[in-house]
């Protein structure tokens, strides 16, 4: 059914985000961050950790290990699941606000190379810094070797890892 294609779209989502930051942890050897070595690790710790929606493990939730079968853990998942979906449908329709930068801002900007990037490739490029507001949805990033116009929604603001400010 279209549903459950939707669903292994999903987590085949997931299991591509969590092998790039494993490829791009620079804490990660480089001759142990080849996918096809990473691939099988990536898979057993997605199916033994925590769902955020349901509250239990991908292993316990479809073959009942490690939970008491006394407790209908199947209908908690259920009611967890209903919970989510109410609050991402609320939040869904709360009008959205854009972010607002200042020239010298740091940024990170999507690495949208189109057909030539790569799967595992980082998604954002960065950090870089805000030359101008070219219009209200505009800015003008300062890119390696160039200078380049991105639209407010390819930014992300970029938090230094101590906390800093974010301004160059």
């Amino acid at each position: 059914s279209p549903q459950s294609i939707g669903l292994a779209e999903r987590v085949n989502s997931t299991l591509i985000n969590m092998l790039r930051a494993c490829i791009n942890d620079p804490a990660i050897p480089s001759t142990r961050k080849k996918w096809t070595m990473l691939f099988k690790k990536v898979v057993e710790v997605y199916n033994t950790s925590i769902h955020s929606v349901t509250k239990f493990t991908p292993r316990s939730a479809l073959l009942g290990i490690g939970v008491s079968l006394d407790v209908s853990y199947r209908q908690e998942i259920l009611t967890n699941t209903k919970k989510r979906q109410e609050y991402n449908n609320k939040r869904l329709n709360e009008p959205r606000s854009e972010n607002k930068y200042s020239p010298g801002d740091k940024v990170l900007v999507f690495n949208a190379s189109g057909p030539n990037r790569k799967k595992l490739e980082p998604l954002y490029i960065g950090p870089v810094r805000i030359v101008r507001q070219l219009s209200e949805h505009m800015y003008e990033v300062d890119l390696p070797a160039r200078s380049s116009q991105q639209n407010v929604r390819c930014l992300r603001p970029y938090f230094d890892p101590d906390g800093t400010e974010r301004r160059c």
